[in-house]
């Protein structure tokens, strides 16, 4: 989302809540598709 001083004078690059609702849905299926990396961020996971 763009910061608030954009917003300002660039009204248009509000999201709809049609596309607030699409971008969230699409991060929630990306963090059940590939959860974040546990551990030391080796990519290992935890052992």
């Amino acid at each position: 989302m763009p910061p608030t001083s954009y917003r300002l004078i660039h009204p248009a690059a509000r999201l709809s809540e049609e596309e607030r609702a699409t971008l969230i849905a699409a991060m929630r299926q990306m963090l059940r598709d590939s959860p974040p990396i546990d551990g030391d961020g080796d990519g290992e996971g935890s052992d």
